[in-house]
């Protein structure tokens, strides 16, 4: 499920680190379908988290270009004119759901996508048949999405005031910073999830979600936070399926994990439940890039953990 906005990756001194990091990943056995190394990678954090990739086709075909980095979706994702360039052969046809909708997805195996040194191989993806770009992703070029299944077996670091991100094989040392919070994370089917409370939900969990720059809240449970008059404007949402109708309303807090409370939270409300029957089950909703922004997020698909670490 990918949506919109804000989120960023990073890290600290990554040259004199980068060269130890790859050697050990080297010496790690190979996650099925992944190269073991590790990558530091510049990012572009403009509502959305663009990094440049290489996707590999047939007869030694190759394109590089920006790639949304998307937690919150399931599949890593293609544009249908690359995908063609590629040489790729259609496997299937399927409907894949998403904030916005369902859409008509094809399916294809791409020998090789690249993230700096890390690679992964034979990688299933969705082919966007009926996808209408958001604005952003046509101001950026962007010809596909990483998604969830091609970070698992990695620690996915993200720094959005410093425009790194890192996917390395282990967490990497954060010399200057300090832990704000660790947090066991539910991992379903790629997903990852964290527990949260808000002012008018008292536990629930919300889907990490880095390709949405806002927390949002579908359905019945969006309706509490309107009832109480905080709605401060209406607008749309970027989506892979076009514009979604949205409300914003600010909540004085939320609270991840039972231990950190962020203040003055802005909040997406949307009252149409349009999110797939897995989300419906384990959420309410989504954890955007705006709550993450000011941290580094370190997502650890090893470990189950999220950690937000801060400057000491």
């Amino acid at each position: 499920m990918q949506a919109s906005v804000r989120y960023a990756i990073a890290l600290l001194s990554i040259l004199g680190m980068a060269a130890s990091l790859v050697s050990e990943a080297d010496s790690r056995q190979k996650e099925p379908g992944q190269s073991s190394r590790a990558a530091f990678i510049p990012i572009d954090y403009s509502y959305l988290i663009f990094a440049r990739a290489r996707a590999y086709g047939a007869h030694g075909k190759e394109i590089t270009g920006q790639f949304v980095v998307d937690t919150g979706s399931q599949f890593s994702e293609l544009d249908k004119r690359t995908a063609d360039a590629l040489g790729l052969n259609v496997a299937e046809r399927g409907n894949s759901h998403y904030l916005g909708g369902s859409q008509l997805v094809q399916k294809a195996t791409v020998p090789r996508i690249c993230l700096g040194s890390v690679c992964a191989h034979l990688l299933k993806v969705h082919l966007m048949v009926e996808k209408t770009a958001t604005s952003l992703e046509v101001e950026h070029s962007s010809i596909g999405t990483l998604g969830a299944d091609f970070f698992q077996g990695y620690v996915l670091t993200i720094d959005n005031q410093n425009r790194k991100m890192a996917l390395t094989p282990r967490p990497p040392p954060m010399s200057g910073y300090r832990t704000a919070l660790k947090a066991p994370i539910n991992l379903v089917d790629g997903f990852s999830f964290v527990n949260c409370k808000l002012p008018t939900l008292d536990e629930c969990n919300l889907l990490i979600d880095t390709g949405n720059g806002e927390t949002v809240i579908f359905g019945n449970d969006s309706a509490k936070f309107i009832r109480l008059g905080n709605v401060i404007r209406t607008t749309g949402i970027l989506s892979k399926t076009g514009d979604t109708p949205i409300k914003f309303g600010p909540i004085p807090w939320i609270e991840i994990a039972g231990r950190l409370k962020l203040s003055n939270i802005t909040v997406g409300l949307c009252e149409t439940k349009i999110i797939s029957p897995l989300h419906a089950k384990y959420a309410p909703g989504l954890l955007g890039n705006g709550v993450m922004e000011n941290y580094v997020v370190q997502i650890n698909y090893l470990e189950k953990t999220i950690i937000f670490l801060e400057k000491r």
